[in-house]
């Protein structure tokens, strides 16, 4: 077997699987497309909160602008002390018509700090439907009323695409060149083709019934992955996982490349730990580095003619999930994809996360153990442990 075969194999089987990813977002798109039921369900919205991310107060700003009948929103930190309750107890103020509660001291319910705190954000929920909602999402005014109505529609559980915006400087254009391109399509590939939804807990809509059947949030209180589990423990329990056609933008604004490397690194680990075939298939979502690699060792119409049909294809998603940024931002590209088969190596290997300051191993099924020698982690429960 040749180099410039081999290069050219991977290159077109890799531009086969983004390709089939891109075309399920493309027809999610196009089938969702409906009015929304008339009869939309009170949401109760969790907003777990740690430190100030960059615009969150615009972000909380644009969850209570949105176009719904009754929602209500629901903010906490861990920590009584946390500069992100200020600004959310501002942005309350100016809202006296909407119920917003804002509340600290979440009690440690397990090693994953989020869960904890959603689980002390849960308590002071009023209504039967539940929505996770990160501190780094700023939605449209639609977006309420686009997840309800497929909770409406027979939803179990709605999460969401992802698109980065606003990036500026290395780190923050390859976060949102990251969210665009691999993550979409990991996602989407998942989801749509391999009918194993792939939950990103950005965005999660269920019932509180529901998350009881299943385990409630104590049963991923000790894991990395709680998005995904619950995603899973849902499909599993015959309930219906669907991911919304309305994408939900993440502003990203400058960022340092290592902070990017480092929570990418970690999803790394989360995804080697709970699907490790999937995790193997990975390099198969980023075809751009073997293109050009192709095109290197064996320039020719066949490398040009996938570039190009790559170019156009990028081209045509970027304009579906409403993308700004100039093809300038595609320059970063090969670099982005650089990082990206460097984080797959690292997290291949590496078991310890340092996740909100805190040192911790990670095993199977994302189950996370303080770090030291006294580690003895019990089991995860259920199928997945």
């Amino acid at each position: 077997m040749t180099i410039e075969f081999a290069l050219s194999f991977f290159a077109l089987t890799a531009l086969t699987f983004s390709t089939l990813a891109r075309l399920a977002f493309l027809e999610l798109r196009v089938r969702r497309r409906r009015t929304a039921p008339p009869q939309l369900p009170p949401i109760s919205i969790l907003k777990p909160l740690k430190g100030l991310e960059p615009g969150l107060e615009e972000n909380l700003e644009a969850l209570l602008h949105q176009d719904y009948p009754e929602f209500e929103v629901i903010c906490g930190a861990a920590d009584p002390r946390d500069p992100a309750l200020v600004v959310a107890r501002r942005v309350a103020a100016r809202h006296p018509h909407r119920r917003v509660v804002v509340t600290s001291g979440a009690p440690e319910l397990g090693l994953n700090p989020k869960v904890s705190n959603l689980a002390h954000l849960s308590r002071f929920a009023q209504h039967p439907w539940w929505l996770i909602s990160d501190a780094n999402v700023r939605p449209d005014p639609g977006y309420l009323r686009a997840i309800g109505g497929e909770a409406a529609a027979g939803a179990d559980l709605v999460h969401s695409p992802l698109r980065g915006e606003g990036g500026s400087g290395l780190g923050g254009i390859c976060e949102d060149l990251h969210l665009f391109g691999f993550v979409l399509s990991a996602v989407h590939l998942a989801s749509r083709i391999g009918r194993h939804p792939t939950v990103i807990g950005k965005s999660m809509l269920f019932k509180k019934d529901d998350l009881g059947s299943v385990g409630g949030f104590t049963r991923v209180k000790d894991v990395l992955a709680e998005d995904y589990l619950l995603g899973q423990y849902f499909h599993r329990a015959g309930l219906k996982v669907v991911l919304s056609a309305h994408v939900l933008p993440t502003p990203t604004g400058p960022r340092p490349l290592s902070e990017l490397w480092n929570r990418h690194l970690r999803w790394g680990q989360m995804r080697r730990r709970i699907s490790p075939w999937s995790f193997l298939a990975e390099p198969l979502l980023s075809p751009l580095l073997p293109i050009l690699a192709w095109g290197l060792v064996a320039p020719g119409k066949g490398a040009l003619f996938t570039l190009l049909f790559w170019a156009a294809l990028e081209l045509v998603t970027r304009r579906s999930l409403g993308c700004r940024g100039g093809w300038s931002r595609y320059l970063l590209m090969p670099i982005r994809d650089l990082m990206v088969a460097a984080l797959w190596v690292v997290a291949a290997f590496r078991t310890t996360v340092n996740w909100r300051g805190r040192a911790m191993t990670i095993g199977a099924g994302s189950v996370l153990a303080p770090k030291g020698p006294e580690l003895n982690p019990e089991p995860l429960p259920g199928p997945l442990s």
